[in-house]
């Protein structure tokens, strides 16, 4: 069976203490714990992908940087 995610070790649960935390590794999740950490927060971005950054990552975007003017703010830095 051919799956798009790995399965998940089973593992014993933990506790982690944080102020914030962001479910998924899109541009959009990854945007929302760099903003929360900046503004002094404890963030936890949590991933159930292998890396971060969702089709962004995966080139599907590739065709936005020729208008280098449509990527601003955290976008870009990202």
């Amino acid at each position: 069976m051919i799956t798009y995610y790995a399965p998940a070790e089973v593992v014993a649960p933990k506790q982690i203490a944080c102020d914030v935390a962001v479910y998924g590794g899109t541009p959009a999740g990854v945007t929302a714990a760099i903003q929360a950490a900046r503004l002094g927060k404890n963030a936890l971005l949590l991933s159930f992908n292998r890396q971060v950054g969702g089709l962004t990552s995966g080139g599907l975007t590739a065709t936005d940087f020729g208008q280098q003017e449509s990527i601003g703010g955290l976008a870009k830095t990202f």
